[in-house]
């Protein structure tokens, strides 16, 4: 059991955490047992969700790092776009087909160029796809069926080097909703996108569709994938417990109901 002290409350991660609820992919770098590292390099990053979802890289100079003691005290997996550029895949993708689902992550950049976190598809226009990014000016969503390419981006400062908690929350019958470090930010209609997902590349992290630009430029601490439009209590958990497992609850708004306690069952 590991508790992790803040002034005023102690915080036990075991009272809840993302094996609580039906995740798709869960990927944790703070647990080192899910983490198969050859002198540094990640070669697997193991999915918690039970569904056997690994992502995995076996070009070794396309493998990201493991960095160790790197946010409070965990770590985390630096993706560097140099040389030969790091991504991971899982070959088994947690999105696919007309449903909705949601995409929470705490992750950091500090660079200006188009970065994918991740991303999946072909590539070209007609060929279904989804993928959530960061540019020099904002947070990226982009969603693509066999009809429809679209991309959007909302809000600024999305690149400073800053650690964020994202929920991406893609209601397929309605919107794109963003949330970062627990306050909403916007949202955008993909109400006229309701064709399948399935696409021709495997789910990729660090990058977008055939790892041939666009890709991540910083750390990636954990990604919770959900395939549903989670609803606003479950997200607040899953942001409240990212919060108070990486030390970044200050960065909630003081309204959010972790804001100085952990969730709970």
């Amino acid at each position: 059991m590991t508790l992790v002290w803040r002034p005023g409350y102690t915080w036990n991660e075991t009272v809840w955490n993302p094996s609580m609820i039906q995740t798709a992919l869960w990927l944790d770098a703070a647990d080192a047992s899910t983490v198969t590292t050859v002198s540094g390099a990640v070669s697997q990053w193991n999915d918690k969700s039970g569904n056997g979802r690994h992502a995995s890289q076996s070009t070794s100079g396309a493998r990201p790092a493991l960095q160790a003691a790197q946010l409070n005290n965990k770590s985390v997996i630096f993706f560097s776009p140099t040389t030969t550029p790091d991504y991971l895949d899982t070959f088994t993708s947690p999105i696919s087909g007309t449903g909705s689902y949601s995409i929470f992550s705490l992750a950091q950049t500090s660079s200006s160029s188009f970065s994918y976190l991740v991303g999946q598809g072909g590539g070209n226009t007609g060929d279904p796809g989804l993928g959530i990014a960061t540019t020099s000016n904002g947070y990226y969503g982009f969603i693509q069926d066999s009809s429809r390419q679209v991309f959007t981006t909302i809000g600024t400062n999305s690149a400073d080097g800053n650690y964020r908690i994202r929920a991406d929350i893609f209601n397929r019958a309605s919107s794109w909703t963003l949330s970062v470090n627990g306050s909403l930010i916007g949202s955008e209609s993909i109400s006229s996108r309701s064709g399948s997902l399935t696409g021709t590349t495997p789910f990729r992290i660090g990058v977008y569709s055939n790892a041939t630009g666009g890709f991540w430029n910083g750390s990636i601490a954990e990604v919770i994938i959900i395939s549903s439009a989670a609803d606003t209590i479950t997200s607040q958990k899953i942001e409240g417990y990212l919060a108070h497992k990486w030390g970044l609850e200050a960065n909630l708004p003081n309204d959010h109901p972790y804001k100085t306690t952990g969730p709970t069952p």
